[in-house]
């Protein structure tokens, strides 16, 4: 069961937070109540949503396209969640090889 779940982790959290970023830019596109909504996602993905910034600002330098941000946004966050994943399920693994070398001694 657990490695089914860790197997899955990296795919999911990449899903999720895809989902989340799309529904959000989009919600802040069609509700003009909801235009600060994005700041959420800027601190969901945050160490890296900089050098996402940074890169959509690169690609729309006026920043008046919503579009472009959320394109960038929904493929690089993913693939910042992505190896976020990876690294939890390298933690995972280790935490768990870890212990069971440790119990068997005590």
């Amino acid at each position: 069961m657990t490695v089914k779940i860790l197997k899955l982790l990296p795919v999911g959290l990449a899903t999720l937070n895809a989902s989340v970023t799309f529904y959000v830019f989009w919600a802040a596109n069609h509700y003009p109540k909801a235009g600060l909504l994005p700041i959420i996602i800027y601190y969901a993905d945050f160490p890296f949503s900089i050098c996402i910034k940074w890169l959509s600002d690169l690609l729309d330098p006026i920043g008046a396209h919503v579009a472009v941000e959320t394109i960038a946004f929904v493929t690089l966050g993913s693939a910042w969640y992505f190896l976020l994943g990876v690294w939890l399920r390298k933690v995972v693994r280790l935490a768990v090889r870890t212990t069971a070398q440790i119990l068997p001694t005590l």
